[in-house]
């Protein structure tokens, strides 16, 4: 997949959950991170984690365990 189309993903999602921003279960530190992924700035380091720390997020968000599916049917990625 190309980087650029990776970074669209991730970002888009992030975009989609952008009300964790305005949670305390993200430390100020995380929201830093969060929206440097939004801004698509973030270092090639933190897009490799991005998913995972999404993940996290909602976790602690929702108190419940949670599963990210990438569905790379409709458009390869």
């Amino acid at each position: 997949m190309p980087k650029e189309k990776a970074i669209e993903i991730i970002a888009g999602e992030y975009e989609r959950h952008r009300y964790l921003l305005d949670s305390s279960s993200v430390s100020p530190e995380r929201k830093i991170i969060f929206e440097r992924i939004l801004l698509k700035t973030a270092s090639q380091s933190e897009f490799e984690n991005a998913t995972f720390n999404l993940s996290r997020y909602l976790h602690h968000f929702y108190g419940k365990r949670t599963i990210i599916l990438v569905d790379e049917y409709d458009a390869a990625i």
